[in-house]
């Protein structure tokens, strides 16, 4: 638009379309100067500078109304592609192709009519709404993920610190351990992530936990050993389990 004030317009023209032209440009340098709007979304927006400008010079309400369709336009923009992130700012990106096709839109339907800017800007609203839900559902996703690790983290502290306390102090063979510190504590990780350290299930893992612990004791009784001999299938059934 300079180039266009500077070389285009002769000596002595209309002084009106010159402050125009000059008021517009500045409009626009607004925008290119701000270092938060990435590079192509400033030659997006740099492909309205005549039809802006052309819109100004036919509606003289142009600088007189904050919310007139050209520069309301032009604001929201500006402000949609704030911040862009990389992706976002691709040309593949659902919203860069919005935000192209709004441009593309007043390029090729303007002459005259003003409501083709407003035309313009109910798509673009709807274009930045569509983005703003994806945008929602994956930091609600996201936030899913983070909450699933901690709880999981929690999980495998908690079947640890159980299953270390219920081992603590006593002999047993090898293979008992790594049956506890492996299979049993991701039953119980397991466990706490789909009931909760509150539910029958989290306190029948840990009892049937003690009754293996039990079994692989001495049985110096007949009582000791009868109760062994009667708990066998429930015990065999929750060994299978975990």
């Amino acid at each position: 638009l300079w180039s266009i004030k500077n070389s285009s317009l002769p000596k002595g023209g209309d002084s009106g379309d010159e402050m125009i032209i000059e008021i517009v440009a500045l409009l626009f340098d607004y925008i290119f100067e701000n270092p938060k709007v990435p590079d192509k979304a400033k030659a997006l927006i740099g492909r309205l500078q005549i039809p802006v400008l052309k819109a100004a010079i036919l509606d003289n309400s142009f600088f007189s109304m904050r919310n007139h369709p050209a520069r309301r336009l032009l604001n929201t923009l500006a402000q949609s592609t704030l911040g862009l992130l990389d992706d976002e700012g691709n040309e593949e990106s659902p919203l860069y192709k919005g935000i192209a096709a709004c441009v593309q839109k007043v390029l090729d339907e303007f002459d005259s009519d003003i409501g083709v800017f407003e035309t313009a800007i109910v798509e673009l609203e709807s274009h930045l709404e569509n983005h703003q839900s994806h945008v929602d559902d994956n930091i609600e996703e996201a936030k899913k993920l983070i909450r699933g690790r901690e709880r999981l983290k929690i999980a495998e502290s908690l079947a640890t610190e159980e299953i270390e306390r219920k081992l603590e102090g006593k002999a047993f063979p090898q293979f008992i351990k790594t049956f506890a510190m492996e299979n049993w504590k991701n039953l119980l990780i397991v466990t706490y992530m789909k009931e909760g350290q509150e539910s029958d299930a989290w306190r029948t893992k840990l009892e049937m936990l003690d009754l293996l612990i039990w079994s692989t004791l001495p049985k110096p009784t007949l009582k000791d050993r009868k109760k062994l001999v009667e708990m066998l299938p429930t015990l065999l059934s929750g060994i299978e389990e975990g």
